[in-house]
């Protein structure tokens, strides 16, 4: 049992890495939005209030500016929250649903399956474990940019690096009822459309879309994110029973 679920788990890093560097590369979003005033979000991650008026910057969203506009955003340091995921291929399709919870840079994840999977992100080290079999218990060194690829979902910051001429659509939109920036470019290595929706208030990406052509090969969407700290108990590490 013990040795076949540290092979599963090998073969899952290996799976959700070479997954979110393809995800990472794609994503779009259908070009037609108006553009709009927007308050600038502030340095701790909210955006100032719009009816009071005081201190307010507004800015109009466009494909020109709109990486200028996300590079202006901080990710809130203390949230929860729940994802889905969804996959789609010629003849099938396969979802997820992770929770997730941060709290000062560390972050833990929850996928629902049976049994669960847990990862831990904590002080430059991985935990990865199945509520079932904590014998299997993996640990190794975080890297960078581990928790966006353990969500499997984008790091849309790679926006920023892109050629402005492939960033062919940028807005202000509703997405599951908040209000996001948006912005549509086409990968350079993939041709692969991809769009992705980020929260002005939280910083956190809420959603995202990637087409091959006209098909729809991948989608994420966030419940809206709880700021509160997370308790203590989701960032225990965990310790694997005594060998006897």
């Amino acid at each position: 049992m013990r040795a076949s679920r540290v092979a599963l788990i090998t073969v899952t890093i290996l799976v959700i890495a070479s997954a979110a560097i393809l995800a990472a590369q794609l994503f779009p979003y259908q070009s037609g939005t108006a553009e709009v005033a927007l308050p600038t979000p502030s340095a701790s991650g909210s955006a100032s209030d719009s009816e009071s008026g005081g201190g307010v910057d507004f800015i109009t969203v466009t494909a020109e500016n709109v990486q200028a506009v996300l590079e202006g955003l901080e990710r809130a340091e203390n949230y929860s929250r729940v994802l889905s995921v969804e996959r789609f291929w010629s003849g099938g399709s396969l979802s997820t649903q992770i929770s997730v919870w941060e709290r000062d840079g560390e972050v833990r994840l929850t996928e629902a399956a049976s049994p669960e999977k847990n990862i831990l992100i904590s002080d430059g080290t991985v935990y990865i474990w199945y509520s079932d079999d904590l014998e299997a218990l993996f640990t190794g060194t975080a890297a960078e940019r581990d928790a966006d690829e353990y969500q499997t979902i984008l790091t849309y910051e790679d926006i920023l690096d892109l050629d402005p001429e492939a960033v062919t659509d940028g807005g202000y939109t509703d997405w599951s009822g908040e209000y996001c920036i948006y912005a549509e470019y086409i990968h350079p290595d993939t041709g692969y459309t991809c769009r992705v929706y980020v929260s002005p208030t939280t910083g956190l990406l809420m959603g995202s879309e990637i087409y091959d052509g006209s098909s729809l090969v991948y989608f994420m969407s966030s419940s809206a994110a709880d700021t509160a700290i997370p308790d203590d108990e989701y960032f225990r590490i965990p310790v694997p029973p005594e060998v006897t």
